[in-house]
């Protein structure tokens, strides 16, 4: 058995980013669905910046809020990827993972206005399983039947309950953490009450 070289490993890397990019140019960019994702994401943010709160009081909460959002979706949506229990088949860049738009941008994006929008717990929890159920049920199945997201080993069950877990454990999250800024800091009045 030969061993295999730090240039040999290297080689191969460069072989496939050059086979990849070169893919990704000739049947992903300018295609139905890169389109589709392109448009999606920048509709998303049109959306968001038109409908979020700009106070600059409750604005960096709300942001806050999202960067988590999207940390923790980006890094679930990863691994599962790499577990083999869904996938993307198409990419919007060739050199970053596919399931960016979504996880960066839609999913973040969306738990921002229902963190704004439902402040209370009595209101979030409804409005993030509702959200949930709009991703699993309605989003999910869409994407898979327009080939921008297949199923392997998972169900959107478990999906639903991981949007719900995602959504509600994030808002519980920041208020253990604000709460222990309103009790160290002497500016109580900049920490809000969440």
């Amino acid at each position: 058995m030969d061993n295999i070289t730090y240039n040999d490993v290297k080689e191969a890397r460069e072989t496939y980013m050059h086979l990849n990019k070169e893919y990704w140019q000739t049947h992903e960019v300018w295609h139905g669905h890169w389109w589709f994702l392109v448009l999606s994401s920048l509709a998303t943010l049109v959306i968001w910046w038109i409908f979020a709160d700009k106070d600059k009081s409750r604005f960096p909460h709300i942001f806050c809020y999202g960067l988590l959002c999207s940390l923790a979706s980006f890094s679930l949506d990863t691994t599962g990827v790499l577990m083999n229990f869904w996938a993307y088949p198409h990419k919007v860049l060739f050199m970053i993972p596919s399931s960016v738009p979504a996880d960066l941008v839609v999913i973040p994006v969306s738990g921002m206005l229902i963190f704004q929008y439902f402040p209370r717990w009595k209101a979030f929890i409804p409005a993030a399983i509702a959200l949930s159920a709009i991703f699993s049920f309605i989003i999910e199945p869409s994407f898979i039947k327009f080939d921008l997201f297949m199923l392997i080993k998972w169900r959107h069950t478990y999906s639903f309950i991981g949007f719900i877990l995602l959504f509600t454990a994030l808002k519980g999250i920041l208020q253990l953490i604000w709460r222990q800024l309103r009790n160290g800091d002497s500016k109580k009045s900049d920490v809000p009450r969440l």
